[in-house]
């Protein structure tokens, strides 16, 4: 079982508490850029739109492509990110994935035909 950087975090920090080398004010055992970095990848896993692959997510809620460094709000919505993308880069995000499967095996009704025209009259009257 891998834990996230968040768990690692958290028994880093449970640990030194313990062994009494955190004082209870501190509670950061991480740079600030590292717990940048934390941040950043806890919040794009939240993320559905595949436009998150060509953004960087700050702390701040500060939204900047990864491609040309340009920098958007905290309230900028995904449909302004893909706009960017489309205009400035030329990249297409789709609005339905293409990850949906069909079954490829016939459908198997659990009543014989004559069976089920017997119950559809049964139930009608």
């Amino acid at each position: 079982m891998e834990l996230t950087i968040a768990e690692t975090s958290q028994l880093q920090q449970l640990r030194a508490e313990i062994l009494g080398e955190l004082d209870k004010d501190e509670n950061n055992l991480y740079s600030e850029e590292e717990e940048e970095n934390i941040n950043e990848d806890e919040n794009l896993n939240n993320k559905k739109s595949s436009a998150w692959n060509y953004f960087k997510l700050q702390i701040s809620g500060k939204k900047i492509c990864k491609n040309c460094s340009q920098e958007y709000g905290e309230k900028t919505g995904i449909s302004t990110l893909k706009k960017h993308l489309y205009y400035k880069h030329n990249i297409i995000i789709d609005k339905i994935k293409n990850t949906q499967t069909t079954l490829n095996f016939p459908r198997v009704d659990p009543w014989p035909i004559t069976k089920q025209q017997m119950r559809n009259i049964a139930f009608v009257d």
